[in-house]
């Protein structure tokens, strides 16, 4: 393998390349020819057995991208300070556990994935990388993140799932221009009221971590479309009508009981999520969700669907499987969009007709796991 990195070398130096794939090779160390291809804008080393960098990793001045992803790194150089141009630095799924405290003067970053390494802290010159627009440190072990992260003010999307983050920093708030925020499999149950300054959140994902109740700091997040709650221990769903911009809400596996009234004031909802709770009814206020497509009730305690369902004109999909239904609502024959009904698993005395209900299915169930498919243009039968 060793001998395929160097003729590609050899070719990349006779030809002038600027871009080199050594990518997939074995490689265990880089070949020292390689640091003479100083015209070289962008490298991709991923899926090797790399375990350290040379210093002459520095003398590769013109590198614009740089992909690292899914090595055995355990250390940076000081000298990867000196890759001024870098852009894009992928070094994700590697065994990294610091950083250098010279990575803040790759002042030219836009794009930097930290993701699947062991990191137990981020330097505080992190925060001089003001042109990131993308920060990736997903699936490490921080147990904080420096406030300097509110100097990268061209952020709009940041990346903290899986790590052991009992809070969000304070400075969250300076990072306007953020729009997608993942901080799911953390430790937190409270929200920095600084979050207010996240004018521009669109996204926010928060799945299995210490809330119980829905952060009132939401309600002013004037952008706010999408909200993942997955998995939380939420107690109850109180001042959630006041997030009137939701389009996507994800509340599965979160020990839910009762929903209130007021989710019939999400009428911007297309998808709402809320299998693997313990709910035995839903309000009536649900056919108030006019703009929902989908809707997934699965694996609740539900004896029985409102009547209101049926002004729910826009559904596409729902899924009601494995619950304790008996029937489905008359109602259901207004759902004139519907084109996928899940309610298998349920106690029917005997199982519904759907198709003749809604002749609009082109999959459904209504007994065991199995799924059929209505021959359209697209599908043909299947049992």
């Amino acid at each position: 393998m060793a001998a395929r990195a160097e003729e590609r070398i050899a070719r990349a130096a006779a030809e002038g390349h600027t871009r080199l794939d050594l990518s997939n090779l074995g490689l265990r160390e880089l070949p020292g020819p390689l640091f003479g291809l100083t015209g070289l804008t962008e490298l991709v080393l991923c899926d090797n057995e790399l375990t350290t960098l040379p210093d002459d990793i520095g003398a590769l001045t013109r590198l614009r991208t740089l992909d690292l992803d899914d090595n055995r790194l355990t250390t940076l150089p000081p000298a990867v300070g000196d890759l001024g141009a870098l852009e894009v630095l992928y070094l994700a799924r590697n065994q990294l556990t610091s950083l250098p405290e010279r990575f803040g003067d790759l002042t030219s970053l836009t794009a930097l994935g930290l993701n699947g390494n062991r990191l137990t802290t981020v330097p505080e010159t992190l925060g001089g990388l003001t042109r990131l627009t993308a920060l990736y440190l997903s699936s490490n072990q921080l147990t904080a993140v420096p406030e300097s992260i509110g100097e990268l003010t061209a952020l709009t999307e940041l990346g903290l799932m899986e790590n052991q983050l009992d809070a969000l920093p304070e400075r969250i708030g300076d990072l306007t221009a953020l729009q997608e925020l993942y901080a799911g499999q953390n430790r937190l149950d409270t929200l920095p009221d600084t979050m207010t300054g996240l004018a521009a959140l669109r996204t926010l994902t928060l799945p299995e971590n210490r809330f119980t109740s829905v952060p009132a700091v939401l309600a002013k997040l004037p952008a706010l479309r999408s909200l993942g709650l997955d998995g939380n221990p939420l107690t109850d769903l109180a001042g959630i009508g006041a997030l009137r911009g939701l389009t996507h809400l994800y509340l599965p596996g979160c020990g839910l009981t009762r929903l209130p009234d007021e989710i019939g004031d999400l009428t911007a909802l297309t998808v709402l999520g809320l299998g693997r709770n313990a709910l035995t009814s839903l309000p009536d206020t649900i056919g108030r969700l006019e703009s929902l497509t989908e809707l997934y009730v699965q694996a609740n305690n539900l004896t029985a669907l409102p009547g209101t369902i049926g002004a729910l004109r826009s559904l596409r999909k729902l899924n009601a499987y494995r619950n304790q239904l008996t029937a489905l609502p008359g109602r259901v024959t207004e759902l004139t969009a519907l084109t996928a009904l899940y309610v298998g698993g349920n106690a029917f005395a005997e199982p519904p007709r759907v198709t003749a209900l809604v002749p609009s299915l082109t999959e459904y169930n209504v007994h065991g796991d199995d799924v059929t498919r209505v021959h359209t243009a697209y599908h043909v039968d299947e049992d």
